[in-house]
């Protein structure tokens, strides 16, 4: 069985990889977890210098996973008031080096808002950028403040 997302290093540069082309690289719980686990490692790593973050298949990232999205924002203790609203790289962790977006295909909702924290975004002919949720009645909260900020330096 794959993992959900890989870390892989050569040399200095460390590549994360989305890996569940089957769902166009769509946020599970499972997914979440190997997601924070590599930019953790990511983050301290001190072999890794650069981090390049793609998809594998033919998307990004669809954002979250509507038919399996239990725990795609991540596992929390308490209620939905007491959650932390710093949970992922997406989501504001602080990595003081440099991460470059590689974006093929679909790139929506939480990949979207996860290019929004990188450094540089390098985007194939084929990319797609959106925000799909508020056509569903869910805000778009972290993206919707960090795009207007970035969309100009990328």
């Amino acid at each position: 069985m794959s993992l959900p997302a890989t870390y892989e290093l050569d040399g200095h540069v460390a590549t994360i990889t989305y890996n569940r082309p089957d769902s166009l690289n769509a946020i599970n719980g499972e997914m979440r977890s190997a997601l924070n686990r590599a930019f953790s490692r990511f983050r301290e790593d001190e072999e890794a210098w650069v981090a390049i973050v793609t998809g594998a298949g033919t998307a990004f990232c669809a954002g979250g996973d509507m038919r399996d999205g239990t725990g795609s924002t991540g596992e929390f203790p308490g209620t939905f008031w007491e959650k932390p609203t710093v949970n992922s790289f997406e989501s504001g962790w602080e990595i003081y080096k440099p991460v470059i977006a590689a974006v093929n295909g679909y790139c929506l909702g939480y990949g979207l808002t996860l290019v929004t924290w990188c450094d540089f975004v390098i985007a194939s002919e084929r990319a797609e950028f959106g925000f799909p949720e508020v056509r569903l009645g869910f805000p778009t909260i972290v993206g919707a403040i960090r795009l207007p900020q970035r969309i100009n330096w990328q």
